[in-house]
C-alpha cells in the first residue's frame, strides 16, 4: 500500500494513472525513488523510478535522470534490467523498467555476511558479462556496487541503476570538479576526474569481490575524503590478509583488478571472464555453493569472443537437433567458420538465453558450444602405420593393408567408451563388435552388409589412453577385396573371355599364334582393369579411414 503521506508516490500515481497502478515503495536512493507498480495494459509487475520533488525541479538532475533511462533502454542483455518506457507528465519525470523479484547483493551480504568463493564467482561471471556488453556499446556504468546488483529468484544477476553511466564519447553532465560515484567503489581515475573507460568498472568489481569475500572494503577510513585519498595513493591490501584461506588465484585476480593504473588491470570484462574460466578448480574446493545461484545459467567459455549471426544460428540449430534427438547418438555437427568481415555481436550468454527463451534446454546449448569448441581445434595429424611402410604390391597396384593413427592430449574415460563405439558404428553403418579392457577400447567389423553388396569390410579401431594422451589406430584388411576383384574380374572375365575369343579367332583364321595373342591381350586387359579398380578403391578406403579417425578423435575429445 502507498503511504498516504508520501507526496512523491501520490504525484507519480496521478501522472501514470490509466497506464500503471502504484502498489508500494521498494527502494530509495540519492537520485530517485523506486516503486512496485502494475502495468494495466500488459498485466505485469514493473518497477517505476521517479525523482523526489526537491530534485525534479533541478534541470541538471532531470537531464541526468532522463539520460539514465535512455542509456539503459539502449542496452539489451539478459543480465541488465530492461527499461520499457520513460515520460514526463505534470512535472513528474519517471521511467518504467523490469521488476526483479529477489534482493540486492547488498541485502544478501547484510543478512548472511561474507560469501563463500563458490557463491560469489557465478555472480561475478554474470556481472562481467553484462558490463562487458555495456562497454562494447560504449557505456561505462561508473557506479558498480552491491546495491546495484540484483539477484532474482532463480539466481540470475541483474545490473541496474545506470544513473551516472556515461557514453564514452559524451560530455559529463556535472559541474566542473563534481565527482559522481560511491566512494568505496570509485577507481583512482574516477576520483581524480580523469577520462574513464571499462577498466574503471573492473576496479569496482575488484572492490566488490574483496567486500563480498572478506566482509570489509579494501580502504576503510573514518570519513569519505580519506577513502578517496586512499583510492588514489594507498596500496591496496591483499585479500588473503583478511581471509587467509582464500585461494591464491582469486587473491591474485582481485589484486590485479585493484591496481592503481588502469594499464595494470585486466583490459576488458571479457578478459575477466576468461580469467574466471581458467581459474583452477581448487578455487571451489571446500566451499558451499549457494543453492539458488547454483541453478544460474553458466555459459561455456570455450568461445569467449562474440559470435556472428551465422555462428549463433549454427549453435541454435545444433542445440535444437540435440534436443529433438534426445537419447539417440547423432554425428557431431559441422560448424562452418564465418567470414572475418561478419559483425560479431552475439555473446555466448545472449546465444544461450535466446535458445532457452525459444524452449531449448540449456544443457543442449552447452553441448552445442562444446562441439563447436572441438570443431575449432586444428585437426590432429593422421599418420600411416607400420603396415603401410612396405612397398605396395606391383601386381595389385596397391597394398592390401591400411593402417592409420592419430594422438591427442587427454585421456578417454571408460564411461565414454559406449558413446565413442556408437560413433564408429554410425560412421561405418555396420554391426560392430566392442571390447573394452582397462583404458583400451577395440571396435571390430566384419559382418557383410547390404550397403557393400554383401562383401564384408574388415576394420578394427583401437583406442588407448596412457599417460595423459590418447591414441586412435584404425586398420583395414583389403585382402578379400583384392581376391574378389582379381579372382572375379581378372580371372573370370580374363580367362573365360579369352577362351571364347581364342576359339573364334582360331576357327576363323586357323592361326594359333594369333589366337594366343588375342587371349593374352584379353587377360592382360582384364587384369589391368582389376588393378585399376583395386587401386582406386584402396585410395578411397584410405580416405574414408582417415575421416573415420578424425571423427573418432573429435568425439573422444568431447567425451
Amino acid at each position: 500500500m502507498i503511504n498516504p503521506n508520501d507526496g512523491t508516490a501520490d504525484a507519480l500515481a496521478r501522472a501514470v494513472a490509466g497506464q500503471f497502478s502504484i502498489e508500494r515503495e521498494i527502494g530509495r536512493g540519492g537520485m530517485g525513488v523506486v516503486y512496485l507498480a502494475r502495468d494495466e495494459q500488459l498485466h505485469r509487475a514493473v518497477a517505476i523510478k521517479t525523482l523526489p520533488p526537491h530534485l525534479s525541479y533541478d534541470p541538471q538532475v532531470r537531464a541526468r535522470f532522463l539520460r539514465e533511462a535512455r542509456t539503459a533502454a539502449a542496452l539489451s542483455h539478459p543480465n541488465i534490467v530492461p527499461v520499457y518506457t520513460a515520460a514526463e507528465r505534470d512535472a513528474v519525470v519517471y521511467f518504467a523498467m523490469g521488476y526483479v523479484e529477489g534482493e540486492s547483493l547488498a541485502d544478501r551480504l547484510a543478512r548472511d555476511g561474507p560469501m563463500k568463493v563458490a557463491a560469489i564467482v557465478p555472480i561475478i561471471r554474470q556481472l562481467a558479462g553484462a558490463l562487458g556488453y555495456a562497454h562494447e556499446q560504449g557505456v561505462v556504468h561508473r557506479d558498480v556496487k552491491a546495491e546495484n546488483i540484483l539477484l532474482d529468484a532463480h539466481g540470475r544477476v541483474m545490473v541496474t541503476d545506470f544513473g551516472i553511466a556515461r557514453v564514452t564519447e559524451s560530455q559529463p553532465l556535472t559541474a566542473t570538479g563534481t565527482v559522481l560515484g560511491t566512494v568505496q567503489y570509485m577507481s583512482p581515475e574516477q576520483v581524480s576526474g580523469e577520462p574513464l573507460d571499462g577498466r574503471s568498472d573492473l576496479y569496482a568489481i575488484g572492490v566488490l569481490m574483496f567486500f563480498a569475500v572478506s566482509g570489509r572494503f579494501p580502504f576503510e577510513r573514518p570519513n569519505a575524503s580519506a577513502v578517496l585519498v586512499a583510492h588514489v595513493n594507498a596500496p591496496a591490501p591483499r585479500l588473503r590478509d583478511f581471509v587467509p584461506d582464500v585461494p591464491s588465484p582469486l587473491d591474485d585476480l582481485v589484486a590485479t583488478l585493484l591496481a592503481k593504473s588502469p594499464d595494470r588491470r585486466l583490459s576488458t570484462a571479457r578478459d575477466l571472464l576468461t580469467a574466471l574460466a581458467f581459474m583452477s578448480s581448487a578455487v571451489m574446493d571446500g566451499a558451499e555453493p549457494n543453492r539458488t545461484l547454483a541453478r544460474a545459467p553458466v555459459v561455456p567459455l570455450a568461445f569467449p569472443s562474440p559470435l556472428s549471426s551465422a555462428d549463433a544460428q549454427q549453435v541454435w540449430a545444433r542445440a535444437a537437433e540435440l534436443q529433438a534427438n534426445t537419447g539417440a547418438q547423432i554425428p557431431p555437427a559441422r560448424f562452418e567458420p564465418s567470414a572475418e568481415s561478419e559483425t560479431r555481436g552475439y555473446t555466448p550468454a545472449i546465444v544461450k538465453d535466446a535458445a532457452v527463451d525459444a524452449g531449448i534446454d540449456a544443457k543442449y546449448v552447452d553441448r552445442a558450444f562444446v562441439e563447436r569448441a572441438a570443431a575449432s581445434q586444428l585437426p590432429v595429424a593422421v599418420q600411416p602405420g607400420d603396415a603401410m611402410t612396405r612397398r605396395p604390391n606391383v601386381f595389385l597396384g596397391a597394398g592390401t593393408k591400411i593402417e592409420l593413427s592419430a594422438s591427442f592430449d587427454g585421456e578417454l574415460h571408460g564411461d565414454s567408451f559406449e558413446e565413442v563405439a556408437d560413433e564408429i558404428r554410425l560412421a561405418l553403418g555396420e554391426m560392430v563388435t566392442v571390447s573394452a579392457v582397462g583404458r583400451t577400447l577395440t571396435v571390430t567389423t566384419g559382418m557383410p552388409t547390404n550397403r557393400q553388396g554383401g562383401m564384408p569390410r574388415f576394420i578394427q579401431v583401437h583406442i588407448a589412453s596412457r599417460n595423459g594422451r590418447t591414441t586412435v589406430r584404425a586398420f583395414e584388411d583389403l585382402t578379400q577385396l583384392a581376391g574378389g576383384l582379381f579372382g572375379g574380374l581378372g580371372g573370370g572375365l580374363g580367362f573365360g573371355g579369352s577362351a571364347i575369343i581364342g576359339g573364334i579367332v582360331a576357327s576363323s583364321h586357323g592361326a594359333p599364334a594369333l589366337a594366343f595373342a588375342a587371349v593374352a591381350a584379353t587377360v592382360l586387359s582384364a587384369v589391368g582393369t582389376a588393378r585399376f579398380f583395386f587401386a582406386r578403391t584402396a585410395k578411397r578406403r584410405r580416405e574414408e579411414l582417415e575421416r573415420l579417425v578424425q571423427r573418432v578423435v573429435t568425439r573422444a575429445r568431447e567425451s
